[in-house]
C-alpha cells in the first residue's frame, strides 16, 4: 500500500481548507510543496479534484525524484527516516485539510 493510501484511507479533501493551508488550485488539481528533512528534500502533493492525492517527493542534491519511499521493499535506517518525515507532513495535510 503507498504511503498516501495508508495515511489517506477513509478520507475526503475539504477544498476550502487546502486553499487556507496553502495549496493552490491549478487545472484540475490542488498542488502544495514544502521542504521537509531540513531542506533535503521537496516534498510535493497534488490533489485531484476526485480527492485523489499523490506525493512526488524531490531530493534536492541531486536534483531527482527520490522512489525508494514508495517501494516497501527498501528498508533501512534512511529510509525510514525519510519515508517518517514525509508521514509528519502528509498527516498534517490530512488533519488540517481532510475530514
Amino acid at each position: 500500500m503507498r504511503l498516501e493510501d495508508d495515511v489517506f484511507k477513509k478520507t475526503h479533501p475539504d477544498f476550502t481548507r487546502l486553499v487556507s493551508f496553502g495549496f493552490v488550485k491549478s487545472g484540475n488539481a490542488y498542488s502544495y510543496s514544502e521542504d521537509i528533512m531540513a531542506g533535503t528534500f521537496r516534498a510535493d502533493i497534488r490533489v485531484a479534484l476526485d480527492g485523489r492525492l499523490s506525493l512526488r517527493l524531490l531530493e534536492r542534491a541531486l536534483d531527482e525524484e527520490y522512489l525508494a519511499i514508495h517501494i516497501t521493499a527498501h528498508r533501512g535506517n534512511y529510509v525510514s527516516q525519510v519515508r517518517e518525515a514525509c508521514r509528519e507532513l502528509l498527516e498534517k495535510i490530512r488533519d488540517n485539510c481532510f475530514v
